[in-house]
């Protein structure tokens, strides 16, 4: 398992804390789209903006989740993701990222208000680190649950 430079914290760790922090977000919100909103941009946008509400947010002690943003995508929208790891560039690349995938699946499918958003949009996280260079990102469909 790879670690983080200078903080000798596994990657996998940080991954289980995003997945964590985004469920307990989503946790109030997706309940009432299922109600409420039946247009998934809507819903979407939503989401969104309840979330950036508590942005930027300290996850852990690399992670920051800077904001979150819909878009149009086909078929469905996409709730993009923005978090910074407080890592020197290059220290960490899309291989690493790749290793978070299954925890954040699993937040997603697992879970039934988080699962109910996942029914309307797609996910993706995008890492970038302390100098604003791109790491890699995470896409998510509901079709990867494995139901």
């Amino acid at each position: 398992m790879k670690c983080i430079p200078e903080r000798n914290e596994p990657l996998i760790r940080q991954g289980r804390w995003i997945a964590k922090i985004a469920f307990f977000l989503l946790i109030g919100f997706a309940v009432p789209f299922r109600a409420v909103h039946a247009d998934p941009m809507e819903t979407c946008n939503t989401a969104s903006n309840n979330i950036n509400k508590s942005a930027p947010m300290q996850i852990d002690r690399i992670t920051v989740l800077e904001n979150t943003v819909c878009h149009a995508s086909n078929g469905k929208p996409e709730l993009m993701y923005r978090y910074t790891l407080d890592v020197d560039p290059g220290s960490v690349d899309q291989g690493d990222i790749s290793t978070l995938k299954p925890n954040q699946i699993s937040t997603w499918c697992t879970t039934p208000d988080t699962r109910a958003l996942f029914e309307i949009v797609n996910v993706k996280y995008v890492y970038i680190d302390r100098a604003g260079g791109y790491i890699g990102e995470i896409n998510m469909r509901v079709g990867e649950c494995s139901d």
